[in-house]
């Protein structure tokens, strides 16, 4: 288990956690909006055929999809971004050493409305439920979502979407971004599987692959996240 892991899960039962909380409680402001955490996924993603890429790590409640925490890490910071159904995130840093904690405070931090929130049509793709995948001689949820514009497809604006979900964890959430393209065709009615996303793959019509998030590991953690955007 990676470092960054090892630590996000034993560091919850340490008794200075606690402590830490109960500061929180008591210096924050009754307005703080408060995300609760109970597990962390460990992802590889890789972008434009390769060329970037790195860890991802998504913490996530398995009881309300509707928000969702990213959290990368660059020398000595971790950036964290805040995600919620309404399309709205909230990104601020902090130091690897203030992150290892029960609760967080994000006091006035970085915000906006995602434009992948804003392009974002289910009528763009046709949502196909294809049989399952076998991986390993586990059989896995498989979803392609295929570009409904052909011309965006033909001429690589609009890559075809490959999900491959397990639901090992018998978890009762679509675990993505709350607002993807898998939970806004939850919202329309569709049955989406559940379960976190074992592999994600975009291709263009010649089948290369473009950005990929492949499932390193997925365990139980606690955290919780206090947003506080009443600034001055």
């Amino acid at each position: 288990m990676p470092v960054f892991l090892y630590l996000a899960v034993t560091n919850i039962i340490m008794i200075t956690n606690l402590y830490t909380l109960l500061l929180l409680l008591l210096i924050l402001p009754c307005t703080a909006q408060q995300y609760d955490f109970d597990y962390v996924q460990e992802c590889h993603v890789t972008l434009n055929g390769e060329k970037e890429g790195g860890t991802l790590f998504r913490f996530f409640n398995s009881n309300d999809d509707s928000y969702s925490l990213r959290v990368s890490l660059f020398g000595e910071n971790v950036y964290m971004t805040l995600y919620l159904d309404d399309g709205k995130y909230y990104h601020d840093t902090i130091s690897k050493e203030d992150f290892f904690v029960y609760g967080i405070s994000m006091k006035c931090p970085k915000s906006g409305l995602s434009s992948d929130f804003r392009d974002k049509d289910p009528d763009d793709f046709t949502y196909h439920k294809l049989p399952d995948t076998l991986i390993n001689t586990t059989s896995y949820s498989h979803v392609r979502l295929f570009p409904s514009n052909i011309k965006k497809y033909n001429n690589g604006k609009l890559p075809a979407a490959d999900y491959i979900l397990d639901n090992s964890l018998n978890l009762n959430i679509t675990v993505t971004d709350p607002y993807s393209m898998l939970i806004l065709y939850r919202r329309q009615g569709i049955e989406v599987p559940l379960g976190i996303i074992k592999e994600y793959y975009t291709q263009n019509k010649e089948g290369k692959i473009i950005d990929s998030i492949i499932s390193i590991q997925c365990v139980p953690t606690q955290k919780i996240i206090f947003l506080d955007t009443s600034c001055k």
